[in-house]
């Protein structure tokens, strides 16, 4: 039995329960799906060259997480994401269900999903690694002053909305690395900053801090600056009351209750979305902390340039 067949009797069914199926066939062959008029099938070539064509692919998942309709597609294109992984009931912005992924040169790889429960997902078997989201877009980032960092989503959008211009998620600590290298060298001309998570509820019970450390290698690795977010007291750090927490303990099974609820505070304020939101500092803590380093980053440019400038200047000549 053919796939547009049992499309367009599962649109059907569902037309006759008095829903209205949003139909879109996105075979680059047979659009055979797209022929029933009836159903109002809406067609979408996907399939760009050898990748997929981002414009078209974001408009595929702005129809599904818009509509109040159920979907229904014909697909049958070898690494395009399968719709099964996003809910229809998630809005189209990235920040509320879906973020495209894209390298350097702007070409979409993935999709990361964040569905109602918090949980991420990337398309199945595609890449990610050196692939970012921008907030703001491509050529809004070609405009920044810099190139701004982060891990997820939610913090990047934090700190573009504070500072006025586009920032980049790197999805996790992991692929900051590859995600540095890669702008660096499309950007040889702009300085890196490194916002990343401090993990410091980690450290306590695995011994390592993947938000800080990640940060710090990327950092390295293309001569940039990082830059943590610093909490008020108590709120990032573990009380001094309680007996102290190792990954010995922590694997043992050892801890207190007490201690649980600490780690679990903790956990909450790992990065500047947190500082912005949960924190007793707020969107001004952000403001002061991220605006304190970009004009230090400033200044030492501003030197920088006048040390040039007077190296260039030829010495008189003594009489």
């Amino acid at each position: 039995m053919g796939k547009s067949f049992v499309a367009a009797m599962v649109a059907q069914y569902k037309a006759s329960k008095g829903q209205k199926p949003l139909c879109i066939d996105t075979d680059p062959v047979n659009s055979t799906f797209h022929g029933y008029k009836a159903l109002g099938v809406r067609r979408l070539e996907l399939i760009d060259g050898d990748g997929i064509s981002s414009r078209n692919f974001d408009t595929l998942i702005e129809l599904v997480a818009t509509s109040r309709n159920h979907p229904a597609t014909r697909r049958e294109t070898a690494g395009v994401p399968s719709l099964s992984s996003v809910d229809h009931r998630m809005n189209p912005l990235a920040a509320r269900g879906a973020s495209s992924a894209t390298d350097a040169n702007g070409k979409l790889w993935t999709m990361q999903y964040i569905k109602e429960d918090g949980t991420k997902r990337f398309a199945k078997n595609s890449r990610k690694e050196g692939c970012f989201h921008v907030v703001g877009g491509i050529k809004a980032l070609v405009k920044s002053p810099i190139l701004l960092i982060a891990e997820g989503y939610a913090t990047a959008a934090t700190l573009s909305q504070t500072l006025g211009f586009a920032t980049v998620a790197a999805f996790d600590s992991g692929n900051l690395v590859s995600v540095a290298k890669a702008l660096h060298e499309k950007y040889p001309e702009k300085q890196i900053i490194i916002a990343g998570d401090d993990d410091k509820h980690l450290e306590l019970t695995h011994g390592t801090n993947p938000g800080r450390s990640k940060a710090e290698e990327a950092a390295r690795a293309v001569g940039g600056k990082v830059l943590l977010p610093i909490f008020a007291p108590n709120e990032n750090s573990y009380p001094a009351s309680l007996e102290a927490v190792t990954p010995q303990k922590f694997r043992k099974g050892q801890l207190s209750d007490k201690q649980h609820q600490a780690l679990a505070k903790m956990k909450r304020y790992t990065d500047f979305n947190d500082l912005a939101t949960k924190s007793v500092l707020g969107s001004e803590g952000v403001e002061r902390q991220v605006r304190s380093v970009l004009d230090s980053l400033q200044h030492a440019r501003v030197a920088h340039a006048i040390a040039r400038s007077e190296r260039s200047v030829p010495r008189r000549k003594r009489l």
